[in-house]
């Protein structure tokens, strides 16, 4: 079980947010706000030069499925954001084994 409202650092650069209570539309609209916010932002007052964008994914959580699935179907979303150019955000579609077996093997090589 997922506490409500709750974030984690999942990769290098990649964080999941668990939104309980909040619909697909919801969370697409919360990510979206989200990147317009680093979108816009001046990352030149960070350092000169420095620009930052951003790629999101969101997925339903269905309690049927294990958690793997939600998580995947998200990264799949992400992706899809970011091979469409990035800053914007992707809602994840159905779970594709070859994607779960990539993510899987990905996932094994970074734990040697």
């Amino acid at each position: 079980m997922l506490p409500p409202h709750c974030e984690e650092r999942i990769g290098g650069d990649e964080f999941l947010i668990y939104l309980k209570g909040e619909t697909l539309a919801q969370a697409a609209k919360m990510a979206g706000d989200v990147v317009a916010r680093i979108k816009t932002y001046d990352w030149t007052k960070v350092a000169p030069n420095l620009y930052c964008t951003i790629s999101a994914g969101v997925a339903h959580y269905n309690r049927d499925r294990p958690v793997q699935d939600w998580i995947v179907r998200a990264i799949q979303g992400a992706v899809d954001a970011k091979t469409s150019g990035g800053n914007r955000v992707s809602r994840g579609g159905p779970l594709s084994m070859p994607a779960y077996l990539s993510l899987a093997y990905e996932a094994m090589l970074s734990q040697d």
